[in-house]
């Protein structure tokens, strides 16, 4: 690998991206003289823009996860684990050829607050409110467009009221592939800090997110969208 990397830029000390490898393999690089690097920023730039076989493909898995959702919503009732709600949406997706889910965002009751619990043995009771990391986020979607700045974006998204913000998604919107994404558009409290400036172009790919829940409440809401 070191001596494929020196005959492609023509020298013994090239600078080296690794995403996945094994930390022996980037210790034994390194060793030869490589300047390694972490590859994740440059390939997630990279992934920004998709092909239209990547929105094909999008397509293709959103119209499974439609499906699979909607087998989900029929089969929710009281005394149900959320592991078994779960596995009815999976199973459907698995049948339809899907494959690669991130995470189990399912939760009910009060285990949708605070977010990003996965799915576990809990029973849904009656009138638990049933969560799962999907549907309409109207007024951040639309005001996503071309040549719209990561900054007014910032700035023309609903801000989040203050009684939810510590509970809060940690961003507005961000990119997607086969996980989140670059770019990554924060909430206007949290720019200054974490922001960073850029352009929303033809071809990317948006998730508009949202969590609602009060710090300390016993419920809360997820919604999210692509564009």
């Amino acid at each position: 690998m070191a001596n494929l990397a020196a005959s492609l830029v023509g020298k013994r000390n090239a600078t080296l991206g690794l995403e996945r490898m094994n930390a022996n393999v980037a210790i034994a690089l390194k060793e030869l003289g490589l300047d390694i690097v972490d590859a994740q920023q440059a390939i997630e730039t990279v992934r920004t823009f998709k092909s239209p076989e990547e929105v094909k493909c999008i397509v293709a898995s959103l119209r499974a996860t439609e499906v699979a959702v909607g087998r989900l919503r029929d089969a929710v009732s009281p005394g149900l684990a959320e592991n078994q709600l779960w596995s009815v949406m999976h199973k459907s997706l698995i049948e339809q050829n899907g494959d690669y889910v991130e995470t189990r965002l399912l939760t009910a009751g009060p285990r949708a607050n605070t977010w990003f619990q996965e799915s576990a043995s809990y029973a849904i009771s009656k009138n638990d409110l049933v969560v799962l990391d999907t549907d309409v986020v109207n007024h951040n979607m639309r005001i996503v467009r071309p040549d719209l700045t990561f900054g007014d974006y910032t700035d023309l998204a609903w801000d989040i009221p203050e009684q939810y913000w510590a509970n809060r998604y940690f961003v507005s919107a961000h990119g997607c592939g086969l996980t989140e994404e670059d770019p990554y558009l924060h909430h206007r409290g949290d720019f200054p800090d974490s922001g960073y400036d850029g352009v929303i172009e033809p071809g990317m790919v948006l998730c508009v997110e949202s969590y609602i829940g009060n710090e300390g409440g016993t419920q809360g809401v997820k919604l999210e969208r692509q564009s």
